[in-house]
């Protein structure tokens, strides 16, 4: 018997069930539901499960600020989708900013956790099926994920017995959704799309070509036979995973004055960044210094893989806000990871710098005792006329160094290129 869009549904539903979601129909929950949860189908916040959420992450908050965290939340709206995702992202990752009065009269702001991302398993998960929402149109999405009450993934999938619904489909179907319910896309992570034969993921901007296949089931990559929409949604969706992908990697670009677009970690980046950290973590233990080898291939999304792989470092305490120094050994690949670092400057909670030589490098380590993202190539550690070594650059232990093909070392520093006589 051939699987309609009906029976991806329910198959998807169950995967989310064994993984600790709740389920129910929008007509349950919605206005006039057997158990309500929102006023009017043009709201997409489920606002009892957020009030709950905020209350038990912030017990010694008063009620009034609670509401006032909640009503910023729910009632969110902005002229552009691209910039209100960004700065809920921020008040879900980072608390949701309150003005307050102190004890002493003093105005002041404080943020509400939103999200507990220390213990996942605490969170609401919720798996809302033909979610019903009014906006400029009214549009149905096949299944909507919440956490804590907040739609964060969108599943649209298509009848796979129809060899014009595939997902191409789907993801216009996405599109479509964008522009005719758009509160919905304020709170997005990310949006999954599938014919039940191929399923990618996605971020609020990426176009179809840049959404991907999830790979990892348990921390380890499945082989090709494995069923994708099966192990993308007990994969990237398990409460451990989407938590803590939630948190570590997201980033938003246009920092330098383009465009603003969202970026989310590819499986194998994910992966990659968590090995390294805790690599990083051993090499902290051991005192040897050796944070561990990364392999690429071309095209694989390196640059970006580094700037969420900082962006991990700089989450863990063990690492005390370390210092980052980003070394290359060619300026045109020292350019292009910078580019994407300060493009990404906001994610990166820092404005990365290049140094133009080793004393600048040595003034650039020594005028901060902790943070800082520094690019340099590994020309500036060459020895200088006669000298066997060089000074040292830094005695401080929070200095991480990246090395991205730094491998000049090997052939000398003044090595040359065949095909030319000009030094790279």
């Amino acid at each position: 018997m051939a699987i309609i869009e009906n029976d991806l549904e329910e198959l998807c539903i169950d995967w989310l069930k064994d993984n600790s979601y709740e389920y129910v129909h929008s007509d349950e929950i919605s206005y006039d539901g057997a158990n309500q949860e929102r006023a009017k189908f043009s709201e997409v916040v489920l606002k009892p499960r957020l009030i709950k959420s905020i209350t038990d992450l912030n017990p010694n908050i008063a009620s009034e600020y609670i509401s006032k965290a909640v009503e910023k939340l729910a009632n969110y709206r902005s002229q552009s989708i691209v910039d209100g995702n960004k700065e809920v992202y921020d008040w879900v990752r980072n608390g949701v900013p309150v003005d307050v009065i102190l004890s002493d009269g003093t105005p002041s702001v404080i943020r509400l956790n939103v999200i507990d991302f220390k213990n996942p398993h605490q969170n609401n998960f919720l798996a809302v099926r033909q979610f019903t929402v009014h906006g400029n149109q009214v549009r149905r999405p096949d299944i909507v994920c919440f956490i804590n009450g907040l739609p964060l993934i969108v599943i649209e999938l298509k009848n796979p017995a129809d060899i014009n619904a595939d997902i191409e489909a789907a993801y216009n179907q996405i599109q479509d959704y964008k522009s005719n319910i758009p509160q919905l896309f304020y709170y997005n992570l990310c949006n999954i799309i599938s014919d039940g034969t191929v399923a990618r993921y996605g971020s609020l901007t990426a176009d179809f070509s840049r959404h991907s296949r999830w790979r990892l089931l348990n921390g380890k990559k499945v082989n090709n036979s494995a069923l994708e929409l099966e192990v993308l949604v007990n994969g990237l969706l398990a409460p451990d995973t989407i938590t803590q992908f939630l948190n570590s990697f997201v980033a938003f670009g246009g920092s330098d004055g383009g465009a603003p677009f969202k970026v989310i970690a590819q499986w194998h980046q994910y992966h990659g960044v968590n090995q390294a950290v805790i690599r990083a973590k051993e090499a902290l233990t051991k005192k040897d210094g050796k944070g561990g080898v990364v392999w690429f291939t071309q095209g694989s999304g390196k640059s970006l893989l580094a700037l969420f792989y900082v962006m991990a470092l700089r989450d863990e305490d063990a690492f005390k806000n370390p210092t980052i120094v980003v070394v290359t050994d060619r300026n045109d690949l020292d350019s292009q990871l910078f580019n994407t670092f300060a493009d990404s400057s906001w994610s990166l909670r820092a404005t990365p710098k290049q140094a133009e030589t080793r004393d600048e490098l040595k003034e650039m380590l020594s005028s901060v005792e902790a943070g800082g993202v520094f690019f340099t190539t590994i020309q500036k550690f060459a020895p200088e006329n006669k000298q066997s070594s060089v000074d040292v650059l830094c005695e401080r232990g929070n200095v991480i160094v990246i090395t991205d093909e730094a491998h000049r070392t090997q052939y000398g520093f003044k090595a040359c290129l065949l095909y030319t006589s000009r030094c790279v």
